[in-house]
């Protein structure tokens, strides 16, 4: 029997394949860390072998995070839980969450705070601005070339909260700057293999995210780097 499935349906079961693929990814991870202790695999290349399973375990916790922001938005869900936090601390989490993968890449992440930036307080979500902030960075990791990408956080004279990827990777073009956003841009990334953004659905992902925490992305190239902004709306209370 022929069955369509409308978005919310398809959000539902996106959720429950999120939701069904955690506990083993979490049961492997920890196994994987038990083995890594015991003595017998101390051999270099048994070593190498597992802290490369280790680190595939972290980027399938991204894809499965990911696959929960596409699910929430084709289910349509509302507003999400607001608190105050400080931003540079959720910054901190986001890069943490990236070290091992940006070291994988041979790239370096360069972290700057703003003056009195450091200290600046939002009201927003936790999770959906982390999840925002590591798949725009992550982007820019897998296409930095191995050099030096600049993150900074910075209050705006009009209250709003900035955090600026910068990264030397190959420009994007005047028409994908809006589009690599979208859920069509990725599309024609997949077909054409120009866009930069063309692996995963990384900065589709970093839209649904922030537009549920609040927040805005966009992206521009200034010369020859590329510059993918997060701006928050201050908390002024």
């Amino acid at each position: 029997m022929a069955e369509r499935l409308d978005s919310e349906l398809l959000g539902h079961l996106l959720a429950l394949v999120a939701h069904d693929l955690r506990n083993p990814l979490s049961a492997l991870h920890s196994n994987i860390g038990y083995l890594a202790g015991l003595e017998q695999c101390e051999d270099p290349e048994t070593r190498e072998a597992l802290e490369d399973a280790g680190l595939s375990c972290e980027c399938l916790v991204v894809i499965i995070d990911n696959l929960d922001v596409v699910a929430r938005h084709l289910v349509g869900k509302g507003s999400v839980p607001m608190m105050r936090f400080s931003m540079a601390a959720v910054l901190t989490d986001a890069l943490s969450r990236c070290e091992r993968i940006a070291a994988s890449h041979r790239c370096q992440l360069a972290l700057a705070h703003a003056g009195a930036s450091a200290s600046v307080q939002v009201k927003s979500n936790r999770d959906f601005v982390t999840r925002a902030l590591v798949n725009l960075l992550l982007n820019s990791i897998q296409h930095s070339g191995g050099s030096t990408i600049e993150v900074e956080l910075a209050l705006q004279p009009k209250g709003d909260v900035v955090v600026s990827i910068t990264d030397t990777g190959t420009p994007l073009g005047p028409e994908d700057r809006e589009r690599s956003f979208l859920a069509a841009g990725q599309l024609v990334a997949k077909t054409n293999g120009n866009g930069r953004y063309s692996r995963g659905l990384g900065l589709f992902v970093a839209r649904l995210a922030a537009e549920a925490a609040g927040a805005k992305v966009s992206a521009a190239t200034i010369g020859q780097k590329n510059r993918f902004t997060l701006t928050l709306p201050g908390d002024s209370s």
